[in-house]
């Protein structure tokens, strides 16, 4: 497994003995090129600009990023500097890093609200929700080939890797560890992180039976007080 650069200096991560590849940052090259003409003519800075064009800027540069450095050491700054356009712009399209990550890992909903949501301010019954949660937004990623895209990215190098971990800690991990009570909040947050991860590959990527024929309701069932036993411990 390793990378090449195309004459665009895009980034193609590449299997051994596989016809796959993903293509980080297509023409990455002709997309700086034109955003400095852009510059030059004052087109490229505000809402005003050509929105579409400077969005997908935007996400060919974060994907670059993302790919060859860790979550956490990638700038908002960085990315507009590359991009050639205001840092705010990130805010402004995205809503932020975080929001920035999810579309250029093809998310097609923020994980972290989507997970907090779930949590809501009562723990009883939080496993069960926050187990539906997930598994509806992979289903829904599922459905438009997001999550195939996303595993591919994150399996693509050790690089990609940690910055996929560097991000669920700091967009689920953290997050969801600061609204639980009790000791070890942190640590409890991601066994049960690593217990929804293990459900998701046993029924979406390795397809174990009869986990992947159960119905979500039964998934549910099965996996819901597992998480809820981590996230509200007994009271002794």
């Amino acid at each position: 497994m390793g990378h090449l650069q195309n004459s665009h200096g895009a980034i193609l991560w590449t299997r051994q003995n596989s016809a796959c590849r993903i293509d980080m940052s297509p023409q990455l090259g002709d997309v700086r090129t034109g955003a400095k003409q852009e510059m030059e003519n004052g087109t490229t800075r505000g809402p005003r600009a050509a929105r579409g064009e400077i969005r997908e800027r935007l996400l060919e540069v974060a994907k670059v990023q993302f790919a060859t450095r860790e979550f956490s050491a990638v700038t908002l700054r960085d990315i507009a500097r590359e991009a050639d356009v205001d840092p705010g712009l990130i805010s402004y399209y995205f809503g932020g890093k975080t929001g920035l990550f999810r579309e250029a890992m093809s998310l097609p909903r923020d994980p972290t609200t989507t997970v907090l949501e779930s949590l809501g301010d009562n723990l009883e019954g939080a496993g069960a929700r926050v187990v539906r949660a997930v598994l509806l937004l992979w289903e829904e990623a599922s459905a438009e080939n997001s999550a195939r895209l996303l595993i591919g990215s994150v399996l693509a190098s050790d690089e990609t890797m940690t910055t996929f971990r560097a991000w669920i800690d700091e967009a689920i991990i953290t997050p969801v560890a600061r609204r639980l009570s009790g000791p070890h909040t942190k640590r409890r947050v991601a066994a049960a992180t690593s217990v929804i991860f293990g459900m998701l590959s046993a029924r979406y990527i390795l397809r174990l039976q009869p986990i992947t024929s159960l119905n979500i309701d039964d998934v549910v069932k099965l996996y819901g007080p597992l998480v809820q036993h981590l996230l509200q411990p007994a009271i002794r």
